[in-house]
């Protein structure tokens, strides 16, 4: 099976406060890859870069990390998805079209976070800039001299995590009987895509691990695509490389034992195949989507595949901790992954219900790892369960395998008069709620455990920071677990897996001794002289982000997660944003069900409240700072949180007044923005975790937020 790239669509961006596309170009790839390299990808001279670069204020020579395309390539599509082609962008990789069409698909959905098809541009290629836009180069070059000069300079460069694994400060000594028999989390600075081709130290790095000790993560949960593990029975070609790949998995399960840790791998099976595929194989066809077609698991082939699979993988991975799934949601799997009974197509399938389909797929998964080893973990996740199938699936499934729900499941909120009700990813609408807890319920009832899927550093809506010290809700939330008497925790998705001064604090709730005040967490945490500033300041957070206008599709395309770095646009763009990829200017699906006064004013009274509490970490002074890991790391989230919330008033301001619908200055509003981009700059200088996450790398690098200090002052200007 071969992988196709996204169709192409017309329509692009115009980058106004550049000359020409070629300059954007330049500018916005440097330091991501070496002159030479840009040079190439356009049939230029490296001189021709080199000498436009100075042109435009750029640091001549640049610093450029090698990194970038190993560990930030997701950044590197991204930045360049509207400025060149296809062949373009993989020259500038290295990579092949196919490796690209492979990532789009399967590296955490990225087709769909950069707006499933492509901006159809022609191809870029070198000329010579005209006088004209010589002379335009000067405003380009007085502004990148500005912000150059008036930011910090880097003290720490993208990716350099180990350092601050390393500083991280173990939590106070707990001991008792555990409460949650495991503790999850997804490793921060995880690839997403083919984790376990080649070595695995990027990925799960030994300062991590340590870390994750001290702070009483004993659990790491990562994808896996069955048929890149095992030999895929139908198309062995599939399955090229899986020796290589389980000897990194059998590598990474020995490394991680070392520290008392298991290794969990998330299962999303069984994955569909091109339309073509099923020529050879019509037996097993299923429903089809688009060009894909499930492998229909109510064929005994498909059974035989699941059971046989997981068998493998865990005979072949000794030591392995076990699986999780997600069997109604995600990628299309099953017939009845998408679908219900009154439209699955499927002939075999539609006389099935729903719920023995979801609950075969997780039994045969289980029962072909138990066979392997007895003791194997599987963990069903009710993603996507429909409310009324949660107990019928429960009821048909081994009680070995444990039920895992969302926490802030369907809980309601009345946020500024509009009443919403959580999916998933909010610290902000605080669980559990009835929903996840009747699931728990049922599954204890049946002898199942029963675990919490939570999200206690960030959600998305604010994945751009290692934490959020909103602290009054989740000490609300880990205590109502607690209550529920959860078996255990799953800590996050992709996002949020930081060993931060919030899992230290979590620590000291896992095991069965008195319960602590929220106060006497923060001393286990912090150095004592700052523990009364941080608890001030951490109410003040908490009370400011009881505003954040939370629903799901505010969550994944406003643009609180690439703050300022979300150019202002003097003119509509016509695109609509995409699932935390690009925000662009779509003040629609940013506010959802929100009115936009109401949506706009959220948004101030969040950045306002934030705002108090950034003022009274001021007090504390340099020493205590430079003293306290904890406390540094405290500071620099708090600052960038203020600066991407206080962003996404602005932005929502600056399009409502674009656009006639509000009264305002739209220079005013750059000018805030410039200087919000400018703060933002300088904690990114000094902390390499401002700005990034593991499934999209980084939302912006230091020339990106030079480009939108760049466009704010084209604004005023103007």
């Amino acid at each position: 099976m071969s992988y196709t790239l996204p169709p192409v669509k017309a329509g692009t961006i115009d980058y106004a406060h550049f000359p020409n596309r070629l300059c954007c170009f330049v500018f916005r790839n440097w330091e991501l890859a070496e002159p030479s390299a840009l040079a190439a990808v356009i049939g230029a001279g490296e001189n021709d870069i080199l000498s436009l670069a100075e042109k435009m204020g750029l640091p001549v020579p640049p610093d450029v990390n090698a990194d970038w395309r190993k560990l930030g390539y997701i950044t590197i599509i991204r930045a360049n998805w509207h400025l060149l082609n296809y062949r373009q962008i993989c020259e500038l990789l290295g990579w092949t079209e196919e490796r690209l069409a492979y990532t789009l698909k399967e590296d955490d959905f990225l087709d769909v976070k950069l707006g499933r098809a492509k901006p159809d541009v022609p191809e870029l290629v070198w000329q010579p800039l005209t006088c004209a836009e010589e002379a335009a180069l000067d405003d380009v070059r007085a502004a990148a001299l500005g912000f150059y000069s008036a930011v910090e300079p880097v003290t720490a460069k993208p990716f350099a995590f180990r350092e601050m694994f390393a500083a991280v400060e173990a939590s106070a000594a707990v001991k008792g009987e555990p409460r949650f028999e495991d503790r999850i989390a997804y490793s921060y600075c995880a690839l997403y895509g083919d984790t376990f081709m080649g070595d695995t130290a990027d990925s799960f790095p030994d300062e991590l691990l340590s870390a994750y000790k001290a702070v009483g993560v004993n659990g790491i949960w990562c994808q896996a695509v069955m048929y890149t593990l095992v030999p895929f029975p139908f198309d062995p070609a599939l399955s090229q490389g899986y020796e290589e790949r389980l000897a990194g998995l059998r590598a990474l399960i020995e490394r991680m034992s070392r520290y008392g840790i298991k290794l969990y791998l998330y299962l999303n099976e069984p994955r569909t195949m091109p339309n073509a595929f099923f020529e050879k194989y019509p037996q097993l066809k299923g429903v089809t989507g688009g060009d894909y077609s499930s492998l229909c698991t109510s064929a005994p082939e498909v059974k035989s595949y699941l059971y046989d699979g997981a068998a493998y993988i865990v005979k072949n991975a000794p030591g392995l901790g076990g699986f999780f799934t997600i069997t109604a949601s995600e990628n299309q799997t099953s017939c009845y992954s998408h679908r219900n009974e009154q439209n699955c197509e499927c002939p075999r399938c539609k006389n099935r219900t729903k719920a023995e389909v979801i609950a075969e797929i997780n039994t045969l998964i289980y029962q072909g790892a138990a066979s392997a080893d007895p003791d194997i973990k599987m963990i069903a996740w009710s993603w996507g369960w429909e409310a009324d199938n949660i107990p019928r699936i429960i009821d048909l499934m081994p009680k070995e395998i444990i039920v895992m729900g969302v926490s802030e499941q369907a809980v309601e909120k009345n946020i500024g008069g509009t009443v919403i009700s959580v999916v998933d990813y909010s610290i902000s609408v605080v669980g559990p709620g009835e929903y996840a807890k009747s699931t728990w319920n049922h599954a204890h009832k049946k002898s199942h455990r029963a675990y919490a899927k939570c999200q206690f550093n960030n959600t998305w809506e604010c994945s751009f920071v290692p934490f959020l010290p909103a602290y009054e809700q989740i000490y609300r939330h880990i205590t109502g677990l607690i209550a529920e008497e959860v078996d255990g925790l799953l800590l996050d998705w992709t996002l949020g897996g930081f060993p931060s001064p919030t899992f230290s604090m979590l620590n000291q709730l896992y095991y069965k001794n008195d319960l602590p005040s929220l106060r006497e967490l923060y001393s286990h945490t912090f150095p004592a002289g700052a523990v009364d500033t941080v608890e001030r300041a951490c109410h003040l957070f908490s009370e400011a982000f009881d505003e954040f206008p939370f629903h799901i599709s505010t969550a994944y395309t406003a643009p609180q997660n690439s703050g300022t770095a979300n150019l202002l646009y003097p003119r509509p763009t016509g695109f609509r944003a995409t699932m935390v990829g690009f925000p662009y200017d779509d003040i629609n699906s940013w506010r959802s069900v929100f009115p936009e006064e109401v949506f706009e004013n959220q948004l101030r009274l969040l950045s306002e409240g934030w705002a108090r509490g950034v003022e009274v970490l001021s007090e504390l002074n340099e020493s205590d700072l430079t003293g306290s890991s904890a406390l540094r790391l405290l500071a620099d989230c708090a600052e960038a949180a203020y600066c991407h919330f206080r962003s996404s008033y602005l932005q929502t301001r600056f399009v409502r007044i674009r656009d006639g619908r509000t009264d305002g200055s739209l220079p005013d509003i750059a000018r805030e923005e410039a200087e919000l981009t400018l703060r933002l700059a300088s904690v990114q200088a000094r902390n390499p975790s401002i700005g990034y996450e593991s499934s999209n790398h980084y939302f912006y690098h230091r020339a990106a937020l030079a480009e939108k200090y760049i466009n704010c002052l084209s604004i005023i200007n103007q």
